[in-house]
């Protein structure tokens, strides 16, 4: 049976599962395989979506569904099909332009599904296309953009990118706002987050909420770690992530899953 059936682990990827090099290490490569192997399931929770994790696929070890846009979809590699998926309300768009007008120096990014729009495009968004190799196109206001949408990025400098953040959540947009990093402000639908996206991840897979582990390193994960039975934070996690995780690991660069697992060992020996 294994001792780790039943047993659900969700991790972050960036600052997390993936080292400072964009990598997993060997020794936790081989922890997350033990753990599988002993009926555990493992996957990611991200706020990536399915095309910047597309690249990673191979590598990442996981045997479960993925966690996309913080919450936002589910979605299974193994039927190539969307679980479950949340949209961003038609009202986000005008409040969206509204920020983008304030904050000339910010850009948006515009996720669907397979495809990234780009309105106001600038250095932190072109860089961020180039390093994830996400496909992308561009539109001069966001009611030209179509489709679905999954999620938004706005990207600016902090100092910039923080009085955006006190201005969407006066807006009457929908949207819920988390920090994934200090130059990039996820947008999602505020009826969900990566925390409610792992319980339905756990109730779909037959896994009862007291079995879910969840790991993650920034302010958008916070969520997930909220609905953990036990939440665990890298040591290289923003202040606020290491306030609220119940158990501090080894850097990202020390084999951050490794450890989770070495704890869940003990737990379930």
């Amino acid at each position: 049976m294994g001792r780790f059936k039943g047993v659900l682990i969700a991790s972050d990827l960036d600052g997390t599962l993936l080292n400072s090099r964009k990598e997993i290490d060997v020794p936790t490569r081989e922890a997350i395989a033990w753990f599988t192997e002993e009926g555990g399931l493992f996957t990611a929770a991200t706020g990536r979506m399915f095309q910047s994790f597309h690249m990673l696929k191979d590598i990442v070890p996981y045997n479960a569904p993925v966690v996309f846009a913080n919450g936002a979809q589910i979605y299974d590699y193994r039927t190539e099909t969307i679980l479950w998926q949340c949209d961003l309300p038609e009202s986000f768009s005008k409040a969206a332009q509204a920020l983008l007008d304030a904050f000339p120096e910010a850009a948006l990014e515009i996720y669907t599904h397979d495809t990234c729009h780009i309105v106001q495009p600038n250095d932190i968004t072109m860089e961020h296309m180039r390093a994830f190799q996400i496909p992308h196109t561009f539109c001069q206001k966001t009611a030209e953009v179509p489709g679905t949408w999954l999620k938004a990025l706005l990207t600016a400098p902090p100092e910039n990118l923080q009085k955006a953040a006190e201005m969407a959540k006066k807006l009457d947009s929908g949207a819920a706002f988390r920090f994934s990093t200090p130059y990039f402000l996820e947008m999602f639908n505020e009826k969900t987050d990566k925390g409610r996206g792992v319980l339905r991840l756990a109730e779909m897979c037959g896994v009862k909420s007291a079995h879910v582990y969840t790991a993650g390193d920034q302010e958008n994960d916070l969520d997930m770690l909220h609905a953990a039975a036990v939440s665990f934070a890298p040591q290289n996690a923003a202040p606020a992530v290491l306030e609220t995780a119940d158990v501090i690991l080894p850097d990202c660069d020390n084999n951050t899953i490794q450890a989770l697992i070495e704890y869940l060992e003990k737990r379930y020996n």
